[in-house]
């Protein structure tokens, strides 16, 4: 039992500080707090104290005042060290955060690395700079850099990189090892492609979307071009202090952590808001560009706090609020958006108190904070001017759908769930996997472990693990697994999870707590019924979960789409939009 406590007590630190022994540390605590000797792994009952004991009423092991001690104590370690940077190298860190295809070549014209855009932006292999560069002038202008210049740290270029020339952008080409000890035949160069595309109109919607003033909005701007913070104060005749000064103003308005947040925040705003404005000296006018398929933006409610969405599809369509599950979905893939616009369907999709640069109020939770999020969409349809709105909740977000149409239901046409539904009974805990069954088990039993656990699987994915967390929480569904090794899946996944956790775990926990709630006496009461999609291979939330439900409310709809896991919105998005359309109808 000594030997099992000090285990216990090893994970609950581990978990906490070291992120590389993330999934060790947590089958360890799933093992010693759950282990049961009858096999009976959910025949546990609670003690007085809320504490798991197995079904021979012995704690497994005993978590008395020593141990929960401890789990304090790793808690205060964590917040004391902060959240830590990504463990990646620093050219893994810059491809990341280019929003565009990006590469890091070598002095012998080597690609040596690139990101998942670039990778799936090619129509064959890409291994010399020639091939992923076929523009000449182009290439002699990189080339140039590389081999005859002396003093220049930074090469922007407006053109194109492929032969045809029928891209509107600029290329962008900087030393790596600029400040190292590097000889010149070892040095790295990373490469971009960057819309540059700020006119005076676009400058001024950045302006209003984030309440900044013009000499913020010129900064944030020059960093999405890549120069760094001297070179931009060259440029404006401004002290470093200033642009220092003014760099901390637009990651408070923009709710950014870091410099590289604001370059994705403003070439997103560019290539979403802003589309295609940039047109390269070497061409003429093309005519009325499109409307862009996705756009962030941001509002400032009537209590101070900033609350941000994305609308994608048809800005005059049919509108629909789609609510974001924990903490992922809010974006459709492309081709879910091209689809919404064809089918006139207008997707807006806010992002909840607590996530991305949504604030929240402090120490909100439970029904407060299900009614705080509801008063924020009500806010936010009342700027857009839309009177009724169908609401499509994804698994969490069901709930929120469910609540908004008993507080108004006049501003509700219909009411869709996905991958599961407002309806939770504690026994179906034991058909859960693993790794959601040890989060759900932590809610109920111990939920004195569900921060520090939390707070662990944000480290890890803060280590550049969101992939690695997918493939294994979806590991029991054959659909699933096919669904992530489609790169724009995966990579639109680990994006959003790492964007909507940035203010903290606050909103993720609390939601998790919040799921595993029954509102089925709520929604029964409704004035909407519930249309239900669900994968038939879901195995997080079982599909007969969801029959429970519609057996349960007079006057559901189910429909099960075959060959679905959990992951539905992204692997069969054209099931949900088909049967928003059928229904509007």
């Amino acid at each position: 039992m000594n030997a099992d406590r000090d285990k216990l007590i090893t994970a609950v630190y581990s978990a906490g500080i070291s992120p590389e022994y993330y999934h060790e540390s947590l089958e360890t605590i799933d093992t010693l707090v759950f282990a049961n000797p009858a096999g009976d792994a959910d025949n546990i009952i609670e003690s007085g104290s809320g504490l798991p004991k197995s079904n021979n009423g012995k704690l497994n092991p005993s978590i008395d005042s020593e141990i929960l001690h401890h789990i304090q104590r790793s808690s205060e370690i964590i917040d004391h060290l902060g959240r830590q940077k990504q463990g990646k190298s620093r050219a893994e860190l810059l491809l990341d955060t280019a929003p565009n295809p990006a590469f890091i070549f070598d002095h012998a014209e080597n690609i040596i690395a690139m990101n998942d855009m670039a990778r799936n932006n090619g129509q064959k292999p890409c291994r010399k700079l020639a091939d992923c560069c076929t523009n000449i002038y182009v290439l002699e202008q990189i080339r140039t850099f590389v081999f005859k210049n002396k003093t220049q740290k930074l090469l922007i270029e407006p053109g194109y990189i492929n032969a045809e020339g029928n891209v509107n952008t600029c290329i962008l080409v900087r030393k790596m090892d600029e400040n190292l000890n590097v000889p010149s035949d070892k040095t790295r160069y990373f490469f971009t492609i960057v819309n540059l595309g700020f006119d005076q109109s676009k400058t001024g919607l950045f302006k209003e979307t984030y309440e900044l003033t013009q000499a913020e909005v010129d900064v944030a701007v020059h960093l999405a071009s890549g120069l760094q913070v001297s070179e931009i104060a060259a440029a404006r005749k401004a002290k470093i202090d200033t642009v220092r000064f003014q760099i901390k103003a637009i990651k408070r308005k923009t709710n950014s952590r870091d410099i590289p947040s604001i370059v994705r925040l403003v070439c997103g705003f560019s290539a979403g808001i802003l589309t295609s404005s940039q047109l390269s000296p070497l061409e003429g006018i093309h005519g009325n560009q499109p409307t862009p398929l996705k756009i962030q933006k941001q509002i400032t409610l009537r209590d101070g706090r900033n609350m941000s969405y994305l609308e994608q599809g048809d800005p005059d369509g049919a509108p629909v609020l789609l609510l974001h599950t924990i903490p992922y979905g809010a974006e459709l893939i492309k081709g879910a958006a091209e689809a919404a616009k064809r089918m006139n369907l207008r997707i807006i999709s806010p992002y909840r108190p607590g996530y991305g640069r949504s604030e929240t109020q402090k120490n909100v939770k439970g029904d407060a904070y299900i009614n705080l999020v509801c008063a924020d969409m009500y806010e936010l349809l009342g700027r857009l001017n839309i009177t009724r709105v169908a609401i499509a909740g994804i698994a969490i977000g069901s709930v929120y759908g469910m609540r908004f149409a008993h507080l108004y239901p006049d501003r509700v046409s219909h009411l869709f769930a996905i991958s599961r539904t407002p309806m939770w009974k504690d026994e179906w805990i034991a058909k859960t996997p693993r790794r959601q069954r040890l989060i759900m088990r932590l809610t109920k039993y111990t939920p004195q472990l569900l921060p520090l656990i939390l707070r662990a699987t944000m480290a890890y994915i803060d280590k550049g693990n969101g992939k690695d967390l997918f493939n294994i929480s979806c590991a029991d569904s054959a659909a699933d697994i096919l669904a992530l090794k489609n790169p724009e899946i995966s990579g639109l996944m680990e994006r959003e999870f790492v964007e909507g956790l940035i203010p903290g775990y606050e909103a993720f926990h609390h939601e998790i707590v919040l799921g595993m709630k029954d509102y089925s006496q709520e929604a029964l009461r409704l004035k909407h019924k519930f249309y239900i999609l669900h994968g038939d291979d879901d195995k997080i939330f079982d599909v007969s979960q969801s029959q429970a439900f519609a057996d349960y409310v007079p006057g559901t709809k189910l429909e099960i789409v075959k060959g679905a896991g959990h992951l539905l919105i992204y692997s069969h998005w054209e099931h949900i939009l088909r049967a928003i359309k059928k229904n509007l109808n």
